[in-house]
């Protein structure tokens, strides 16, 4: 398979398999994320890899239950209410991209010094994932992070967090969503793993025609 189909088969993976990632599949995924193209080649982000051991399963659930919930579409809002989940953060391995902090201003070629960072985020992260589903692991983006709160908690008050990255075994449904449930008690919904082929998905649906999008000149 070409990476083209990869994609065509990807869905966004949130209940993972209770299946362990190989560390050869990881180190390989690094790579790649590594070895992605940096806007005039700074790399000043870092790659926090959060994995299961039992500090990386209480950040985990950190992020699932207090940073990354939303409440009426708003991530950490208080009140009553179901909230929706991002199962992706709870997949074997997390990874996080933290990009350096900038004031706003622009570097000597007049461009935003943080825009470039963030953008490099962006890249490495997207060629992790490609890389990743190219070795059938699963993945599952989550941009819905408190981005300080995240790199605080990491211990780099000089860093925000951008993007973070699902990386696992996950098997897909024909499902819409799920119900999330906390010691026994039901206290919000989720997406489910919906396989790709089921385009009417909330996740799915808003992809526009590819004439619509790409243009040539």
């Amino acid at each position: 398979m070409i990476l083209a189909d990869h994609l065509k088969n990807r869905f966004t993976a949130k209940w993972w398999d209770n299946v362990p990632l190989e560390d050869s599949k990881i180190e390989t995924i690094l790579e790649c994320a590594y070895q992605a193209p940096s806007k005039q080649g700074y790399h000043e982000f870092e790659i926090h890899v959060i994995t299961d051991s039992v500090e990386g399963k209480q950040f985990k659930e950190w992020l699932y239950y207090d940073n990354t919930a939303c409440l009426d579409k708003v991530r950490g809002k208080q009140g009553i209410g179901k909230r929706r989940y991002n199962g992706q953060v709870l997949a074997p391995v997390v990874m996080i991209w933290l990009a350096k902090n900038y004031p706003i201003t622009t570097n000597p070629y007049v461009e935003s010094s943080w825009l470039r960072t963030n953008n490099d985020c962006i890249v490495s992260s997207t060629m992790a994932m490609c890389q990743a589903e190219e070795l059938g692991v699963r993945t599952g983006f989550c941009g819905c992070i408190g981005g300080r709160e995240v790199a605080d908690k990491l211990n780099r008050p000089d860093h925000t967090a951008v993007i973070s990255i699902g990386f696992g075994y996950a098997t897909p449904d024909d499902l819409i969503g799920r119900k999330v449930y906390k010691d026994g008690v039901e206290i919000g919904f989720d997406l489910s793993n919906t396989a790709s082929n089921i385009r009417t998905a909330e996740n799915r649906y808003r992809r526009p025609t590819k004439d619509s999008i790409v243009k040539f000149m």
